[in-house]
């Protein structure tokens, strides 16, 4: 059974665009990955500020082992300054 993973980002105001560009290598690394099933990024309707980030994945572990190995490497490096706050994520069954 596949896990679904969202992860909530808020830019800093008037940084939407921005963040959008710095998302896109992340999002495409995520869709490259064998184990990423899909993966979409959403922009808020009512605040033009927040993303979603929808990840389907093969398990928890596998989407983790992926976010600890981006984490490693730097890759959210572009998209941390961007943000109002932290990254919210959960995952879903």
């Amino acid at each position: 059974m596949s896990v679904t993973a969202i992860v909530k980002l808020t830019s800093l105001p008037g940084q939407r665009d921005a963040l959008v560009s710095a998302m896109a290598p992340a999002v495409e690394a995520t869709r490259a990955q064998p184990a990423c099933l899909a993966a979409d990024l959403l922009a808020g309707i009512e605040n033009p500020d927040e993303l979603m980030l929808v990840e389907h994945w093969t398990s928890v572990v596998a989407h983790e082992k992926f976010i600890d190995g981006m984490i490693a490497d730097g890759g959210l490096g572009d998209i941390m300054p961007l943000l109002a706050g932290e990254l919210e994520s959960s995952h879903y069954r």
